[in-house]
């Protein structure tokens, strides 16, 4: 069984006023920069012309460049590169109130399959922060989000939710497991 966990992008005031000025403070801090610290792609985009396409990067066979075209299509330019990375735009991006979020995420798990979410934090601790005060009360009020994990009785572990009751742990042959006795060592 496959499971589908995409990052989210949330951010969420209590009123419109309050959401748009997170939006514009979230746009102020975006830093194209750090985004690409932290993406996938071998390609520093910084390095080329705005209007350079994909295509000619890929054709040219710039280092990093291989399998570019398999992320981006060809007539794409460097600029729509770095404008969208971190831009609300992207799929599974939302910006609203409690229940403008918690209708978008409802959508997402009827309509796209999600299973479930990773909150990608923009402002420690603020992201997180406003979900759990904003977001996940309006979440369980509408019966979309447990109480505790023994609200079906499926197990105790994300784990167990995962793979089955008796799953609560990694198996003894998964190279994470070496890890399972370490806090002894550590005094914890």
């Amino acid at each position: 069984m496959r499971w589908f966990f995409p990052g989210v992008n949330i951010i969420v005031g209590r009123d419109a006023d309050e959401v748009a000025v997170k939006v514009r403070d979230y746009q102020r801090l975006r830093s194209v920069d750090g985004y690409l610290a932290h993406n996938r792609s071998r390609i520093d985009w910084t390095r080329y012309n705005r209007a350079e396409r994909v295509g000619a990067i890929a054709e040219r066979g710039d280092p990093g460049s291989a399998g570019i075209l398999d992320q981006y299509p060809p007539d794409r330019t460097v600029g729509e590169i770095l404008d969208s990375l971190g831009a609300l735009s992207r799929p599974f991006s939302v910006a609203g109130t409690p229940d403008v979020v918690a209708d978008r995420l409802g959508e997402w798990v009827d309509h796209a399959g999600v299973d479930g979410f990773n909150l990608i934090q923009h402002l420690t601790p603020g992201t997180a922060r406003d979900v759990i005060e904003l977001v996940i009360p309006e979440l369980r009020r509408r019966g979309r989000y447990r109480n505790s994990y023994d609200d079906d009785g499926a197990g105790t572990t994300l784990r167990e939710r995962l793979f089955g009751p008796g799953q609560a742990r990694l198996k003894p042959t998964h190279p994470g497991a070496r890890y399972r006795h370490l806090t002894h060592h550590l005094g914890a």
